[in-house]
């Protein structure tokens, strides 16, 4: 072990037997060796002021003992001593359990309380842990949970920086930005453009907020808020052999919400600039309901039912192996049953008459019979079982009768 004898202050140089001392010292255990491990250890013994503690008031050792590179020691007070390589590694405490220092395979490691904290290596970054290669990507690994904290704005950014007022691109091309904000979530994307230019427009493309909300190009107002351009696809729903076959359509007129490549062309369809709603089939719109409540088949209604369709079309009603028809026949308007069953007409939830299957008609006659006060009408009465009289207004509004005697 050597001992140097030093001074505190430049005003108090050292005697000549203490220099001799030093050199004697120095010489008798000097830190030299032709081969195997040095041993012994330097000790310079006295007071360093904080303005001494410069690099010049260091000691550097070099030498092939100590590898291909010079090591400097520092102390402070004695204390927390540090030894600092001309490769970059620094060793401090007393066990040497922290700092940094280069492996042999070129690694650079920070420690502290003798574990690995920080590794960089040819693969990337390790955070207590060596990092694993990842051809073509430059990795930042853990080595349990990871987290990253801030309690103001993180940001992760792809093409882009910000130069203190403007977003700009890094490269040529497209640029992202992902930002979380307290409990807000953001997404932004900006169109391609040059390097170092100026990003004049990166909307945010998605927001979740603090209360679940996702909003796709909006603010959200609700669990799911979209908002897209005029004539665009909202929602859509692919089969993975057929691409595209269902979803929610916009026009600038109404909504879609159904099936098909192009506007949905079989779809529920609802007005958001007028009240109506409507189906589509076949990209026609087959039935629709206005704000009336008017119900329209092949037409825009104007009555409470409105049917319109080709020649021979109709309204058909079936029940108990009977079917009615209301529609059109030749050119003319028809009512009428299409199996092999007769036709009543109601009035007042009674049979008034009936045309049975051979096409006779069979009236019903009350035994009183009406007024008649419309022209040119025409009225029965049954007067008993054996006399049944006919009235008959005339044009000229004077209601004439006969009675018939019945066989």
């Amino acid at each position: 072990m050597t001992t140097i004898v030093t001074r505190l202050s430049k005003g108090a140089p050292l005697t000549n037997t203490e220099m001799d001392a030093n050199l004697n010292n120095l010489n008798n255990d000097k830190l030299e060796k032709s081969g195997g491990t040095v041993s012994g250890s330097l000790i310079v013994t006295g007071n360093f002021a904080a303005n001494y503690l410069s690099s010049g008031n260091s000691l550097t050792l070099s030498g092939n003992t100590l590898g291909s590179n010079n090591y400097t020691l520092h102390t402070i007070n004695g204390a927390n001593a540090a030894i600092v390589g001309s490769d970059g590694a620094i060793f401090g405490g007393a066990a040497r359990d922290f700092g940094t220092y280069i492996y042999e395979d070129h690694s650079y490691y920070i420690a502290t309380n003798g574990a690995k904290q920080l590794i960089i290596n040819k693969n990337g970054i390790g955070l207590s842990t060596v990092p694993t290669l990842w051809v073509g990507a430059n990795t930042i690994e853990t080595g349990g949970d990871g987290a990253l904290m801030s309690p103001y704005t993180l940001k992760l950014a792809s093409n882009l920086y910000f130069d203190g007022t403007n977003w700009r691109y890094k490269l040529a091309g497209g640029a992202s930005l992902q930002q979380s904000s307290r409990g807000v979530h953001s997404w932004y994307s900006a169109p391609e453009g040059a390097a170092d230019g100026v990003i004049s427009s990166m909307p945010a493309t998605m927001t979740l907020d603090s209360s679940g909300n996702l909003g796709l190009g909006v603010t959200p107002e609700a669990k799911l808020d979209i908002s897209v351009d005029a004539t665009d696809d909202a929602v859509v729903l692919r089969y993975p052999t057929l691409g595209k076959v269902a979803g929610i359509y916009l026009s600038s007129a109404a909504a879609y919400y159904g099936a098909g490549a192009f506007n949905y062309t079989n779809a529920f369809v609802a007005g958001h600039t007028s009240d109506f709603a409507a189906i589509n089939v076949g990209g026609v719109e087959r039935v629709r309901v206005d704000t009336a409540g008017n119900l329209g088949i092949g037409v825009a209604p104007t009555f409470k039912l409105d049917v319109v369709g080709l020649a021979g079309d109709g309204v058909r009603f079936t029940g108990n192996g009977v079917s009615t028809v209301l529609g059109e026949s030749g050119g003319s308007g028809f009512l009428g049953t299409t199996t092999n069953n007769a036709l009543k007409i109601y009035t007042n939830a009674t049979v008034a008459a009936t045309f049975d299957t051979a096409g006779n008609l069979i009236q019903t006659v009350n035994t009183t019979g009406p007024s008649l006060s419309t022209n040119k009408t025409m009225a029965f009465e049954l007067v008993d079982d054996t006399h049944l009289k006919i009235k008959v207004r005339g044009s000229d509004g004077v209601t004439r009768s006969v009675t018939m005697t019945l066989s």
